[in-house]
């Protein structure tokens, strides 16, 4: 895929075209990396099964695909996504550099794990009160209380998933196999 041709539609949008969203997930790293701010605008997962599903990496995976540029990568993208949440925000007092780097700091050693789609869940939440109602600060205790929040929710939806999976499995195991009786009581 030519990503330049697509450059003046992108900057126009200020998001990622469907049609050229990525469908792998080694088509991310390009993409994510010429366009950063417009690919996480473009994320728009709705549940914790949109965020299963996901292709774009986690944390640790992204510093992983960057090599030795990996802690910068990590770091950059995770300022575009914090700096994206205090813009939602109008607050009168807002987070100056520092307390961004601070809380980028703490969100790449507690939450590695998440992948691009949950942060853009978990903040959408918060945005929408989800977390809590009022917010009338946004600093590191804030953020990382959503992020506590969002993933205890997670691992509640996943261990429900995997439940329903299971039973599921267990269900269609157990149905008698309809074609092997009746061959056997045709003959």
């Amino acid at each position: 895929m030519e990503l330049q041709q697509y450059s003046s539609k992108i900057q126009q949008l200020g998001r990622i075209p469907q049609d050229i969203m990525p469908k792998i997930k080694s088509e991310v790293y390009p993409i994510l990396q010429t366009w950063p701010q417009q690919f996480y605008k473009t994320l728009c997962p709705k549940t914790f099964n949109d965020v299963f599903i996901s292709i774009t990496p986690s944390l640790a995976q992204y510093k992983k695909a960057y090599g030795d540029n990996g802690d910068i990568a990590v770091r950059a993208i995770m300022t575009v996504i914090i700096e994206d949440l205090i813009k939602s925000f109008n607050l009168g007092q807002t987070m100056d550099s520092e307390q961004v780097a601070d809380v980028i700091n703490d969100i790449i050693d507690q939450y590695y794990y998440l992948n691009l789609e949950d942060f853009r869940l978990c903040f959408n939440n918060a945005k929408n009160g989800r977390y809590d109602k009022g917010i009338f600060r946004l600093d590191a205790s804030v953020i990382l209380s959503w992020l506590n929040k969002y993933t205890s929710d997670r691992v509640n939806a996943a261990d429900e998933s995997s439940y329903n999976a299971h039973l599921s499995s267990k269900c269609e195991s157990s149905l008698p196999d309809f074609d092997k009786y009746y061959q056997k009581v045709k003959r």
